[in-house]
């Protein structure tokens, strides 16, 4: 397709390590989406993947995303662009061992070299994520309307709790955070411990209907989640839902920040991330044309700020990532 606007490549000489955002975007003039990187500082976005590419992972310094049903890998600056193995929606181990993805006839597991370890056969819905179990024990996943956990070392695969979505452990400790949907038909964040969830878990702020999709933080005092606004007409002209961020301190716990400008894609995991210190949380906000910003939002003060935006762009699910060494090719619209 041949590009009808200019793009200005400026080459970066000096060598930094550099703070940045993985997202994915769709660029309206060429009917594009890639997986780019947002350079936090500079407000410089960079093409990593190449047209239709995707849902994005991060491994250690490599960037993981799809293009179609194949895997792809990228090193920090968009070097090293390579082909892996034909699977879907890679979900990464919490300390890089190994990577878990979807495949025509069920799961795959890998080293994160990406030579196969296992194969596990079964029919389930790959739209949810896939997430690990404490200590790379297991894995869960979703079919039929429900949440099932995978144990390695037993071979076996349970049922996990009533109406309940996407556990996510703190690192390899048995802390969890998932959804739930409660008696009153409204959704729930809840926290667990073990490997399964009970009728005993605190809801994570008492009050919240309609909460949805918790993520941990990098040192685990703060869990953010979605919540929907009370009476809120959906528009039609985007597919983007108009939510509630809600971030909450987990030492009390009590509320620590409400960003109500935040927006929802379905299907999408993770759609927001934390700085490597816990101050900030980038997320997307929706624009006035109904597309997707990026902005950052304070987590103990509440206030927020773009960090890019383009009328051209729609911008979405930002993955914080601290590239390794390297001179940077960026390009200014």
């Amino acid at each position: 397709m041949i590009r009808i606007f200019f793009i200005t490549l400026i080459f970066t000489a000096s060598i930094c390590s550099q703070q940045q955002l993985v997202i994915t975007y769709g660029d309206f003039v060429n009917d594009e989406i890639r997986v780019g990187l947002l350079d936090i500082n500079t407000a410089s976005l960079t093409d990593v993947g190449f047209n239709k590419t995707y849902l994005p992972a991060l491994l250690g310094n490599l960037i993981l995303f799809n293009s179609d049903r194949f895997l792809w890998q990228t090193g920090p600056d968009g070097s090293g662009l390579t082909q892996l193995n034909k699977g879907f929606r890679a979900s990464v181990s919490p300390f890089g061992d190994f990577v878990a993805y979807y495949s025509g006839a069920g799961i795959e597991i890998c080293r994160s070299d990406f030579s196969l370890i296992k194969k596990i056969e079964l029919d389930c819905n790959p739209d949810n994520q896939i997430t690990w179990l404490p200590q790379n024990r297991g894995l869960t996943f979703f079919r039929e309307g429900q949440t099932y956990a995978y144990d390695f070392l037993g071979d076996s695969i349970y049922k996990f709790g009533n109406d309940t979505y996407q556990p996510v452990w703190y690192g390899n400790s048995n802390r969890f955070i998932y959804t739930i949907l409660a008696d009153d038909s409204t959704y729930r964040v809840k926290l667990g411990n073990g490997l399964n969830c009970n009728t005993g878990d605190r809801e994570l702020l008492p009050g919240s209907a309609h909460s949805f999709a918790p993520q941990w933080s990098n040192s685990g005092d703060y869990i953010a989640f979605y919540r929907l606004k009370p009476n809120i007409e959906i528009p039609t002209e985007t597919d983007i839902l108009p939510v509630e961020l809600v971030v909450v301190n987990t030492n009390n716990p009590r509320l620590s920040a409400v960003f109500d400008d935040a927006g929802f894609t379905d299907g999408v995991f993770p759609q927001f991330t934390f700085s490597p210190d816990d101050s900030l949380i980038y997320y997307t906000s929706i624009s006035k044309f109904g597309t997707g910003i990026i902005k950052a939002g304070n987590t103990r003060s509440g206030e927020t700020k773009v960090i890019y935006e383009d009328q051209a762009l729609d911008l979405r699910f930002p993955v914080f990532f601290i590239g390794q060494k390297s001179s940077g090719i960026k390009q200014n619209k």
